[in-house]
């Protein structure tokens, strides 16, 4: 038996802002989801499901946001979801037919979109009848996955301010809604934007959390210095186990320049026939009010740098997949054995992503991640996966530190989700948190409508401080739909309070919020005090 030289921690975030808009009959900003769930989850889970069926152990740690958990047991959403991938099927029907004495070389991927499309379905309703919580819930208690989740609405922890009762809020919230929804208490904490400030870790802690994901640099960069680096994690003086993101695998995955998803071989995401066939042709995919959007269906891939593009070849694309995954276990088997022999223990290398990369953005990536957990199992050569929790019962004795604040945005720091296109929310963020303990140590004098009132401003307090509203405005894009999100929760928030002043409640006016908004049910803003 081959000793162990390290371990290969995968780390997949799968995290969205809450969107429901029943007043509408179609929401773009709901296709987030639906693409997600029909290009993403449903891929991966698929992936998982089959290594399983097979005896091929992996291990990868899995975390889930309350938000997206919130949605994905939603009714409204299944129902919305199946209407997609339905409308998905008939175009790839549609398109089956009109290539059927042209364009030849675009069947390959019509027909692999055709085939995708109902196999996802029949996997999402047919074998999970909608319930994709429960089939990761399945795969945990089967040893493949360890499920952890982060803050309750994902807010940028290092700019909740003035007081630790928001970020104390967010936390509690985001812990109480994984536990309700999956049966199960999280012991690990992906902190949003991997955002860490001097203090956050005593609030971790005492909520009974064992350890965060952070990026390299916090970790690097704690006091006193590390000895390992980022390839051993930290414990700090409150208890709390930190785990850095390493950056050289981050790199070789996550680059659109120079990681894997920039090889020309692979799908092109910017090329979709939602743009490139007449309006007239994909209208009724688009949006019902005619505006083009994405269909879901691109039949090129990446090429070059030119707007030239070639006709994708899924078969070809396969091998690249394939050849990558060995790329990259090599590259890691090569990187623990050079640390193993300076640390004199074998390191840890956390390759933590967005799970949303995998499918949507990088459509091979769940092949990739297959190949790579399949080569993982069989040639090895002394590299382990390993989950957080299953590190910490095999690791040494660990060295105490300070983390430094940081994040994985631009620069390391605070800089994306604070500059000129979102800093005005935060003077009104701040007013609002001071509101909310002003209001939670009042109490409700045991009054059914005021803790009514109380939770539901909370709930518009959590939903405004989403780090999703501030990261779009700064990026530009849907930027009016992320200020108009924060407007709105703030607006709704302010009058409530006003009520909660006055000592009355609108009946009507608290009901529309809370159908408005129907998540988080046994949300106490007690949690506030």
């Amino acid at each position: 038996m081959i000793p162990t030289s390290g371990f290969l921690c995968l780390v997949l975030h799968a995290h969205l802002p809450y969107v429901r808009h029943p007043e509408f009959g179609e929401s773009y900003e709901e296709r987030w989801l639906y693409e997600a769930l029909l290009e993403s989850y449903l891929p991966l889970l698929d992936t998982f499901e089959r290594l399983a069926e097979e005896g091929v152990p992996f291990r990868v740690a899995l975390s889930l946001s309350a938000t997206l958990l919130e949605m994905l047991h939603d009714d409204l959403h299944r129902q919305r979801f199946l209407r997609y991938v339905d409308s998905r099927i008939h175009l790839a029907e549609q398109e089956l037919h009109r290539t059927a004495h042209q364009h030849h070389e675009l069947r390959p991927s019509i027909e692999m979109y055709h085939e995708r499309f109902q196999r996802f379905r029949s996997l999402y309703l047919d074998r999970h009848q909608g319930d994709l919580t429960s089939a990761f819930g399945r795969l945990a208690d089967q040893g493949h996955l360890e499920l952890l989740t982060t803050a309750a609405t994902h807010a940028y922890l290092p700019l909740l301010e003035p007081n630790e009762q928001m970020v104390r809020g967010q936390v509690q919230v985001g812990l109480e809604a994984f536990q309700r929804l999956t049966g199960r208490s999280a012991q690990g904490f992906w902190l949003p934007e991997c955002g860490y400030r001097r203090g956050l870790d005593m609030i971790l802690a005492e909520a009974g959390l064992d350890y965060c994901i952070l990026d390299t640099p916090s970790l690097v960069g704690a006091r006193p210095r590390p000895r390992f680096a980022g390839f051993a994690p930290i414990r700090t003086e409150r208890g709390l186990t930190c785990f850095g993101r390493d950056l050289e695998a981050g790199l070789e995955v996550w680059s659109s320049l120079s990681g894997y998803p920039a090889d020309p071989e692979y799908r092109d995401f910017y090329r979709d026939i939602g743009w490139d066939l007449p309006l007239d042709y994909v209208g009724s995919y688009v949006h019902e009010s005619g505006k083009r959007l994405n269909t879901g269906l691109k039949y090129y891939r990446i090429t070059g740098p030119t707007d030239h593009k070639e006709a994708y070849r899924p078969a070809e694309a396969a091998h690249v997949a394939e050849r990558h995954a060995l790329a990259f276990l090599s590259a890691r088997q090569r990187q623990v054995e050079w640390l193993r022999e300076r640390m004199g223990q074998p390191p840890v290398v956390v390759a933590a992503f967005d799970a949303e990369l995998f499918g949507h953005w990088w459509m091979e990536g769940p092949l990739w991640l297959e190949h790579l957990l399949r080569k993982l199992a069989t040639q090895g050569q002394g590299l382990e996966a390993i989950t957080p929790t299953a590190y910490l019962r095999e690791a040494p004795l660990l060295q105490t530190a300070e983390p430094n604040p940081g994040s994985w945005g631009d620069g390391g720091f605070n800089a994306r989700w604070l500059n000129p296109t979102n800093d005005w929310v935060y003077r009104h963020l701040s007013a609002a948190g001071q509101r909310m303990v002003e209001m939670a140590r009042k109490g409700d004098g045991e009054d059914p409508d005021r803790q009514r009132l109380l939770n539901q401003a909370a709930r518009e307090l959590l939903l405004s401080q989403s780090s999703d509203w501030a990261y779009l405005m700064s990026i530009g894009q849907f930027a009016e739909y992320a200020r108009k999100r924060t407007r709105d929760h703030l607006v709704a928030f302010n009058l409530l309070y006003d009520e909660f002043r006055e000592g009355k409640v609108d009946p009507e006016s608290l009901r529309n919020l809370e159908e408005r908004s129907p998540l988080f049910h046994n949300l106490d803003y007690r949690a506030w005090r």
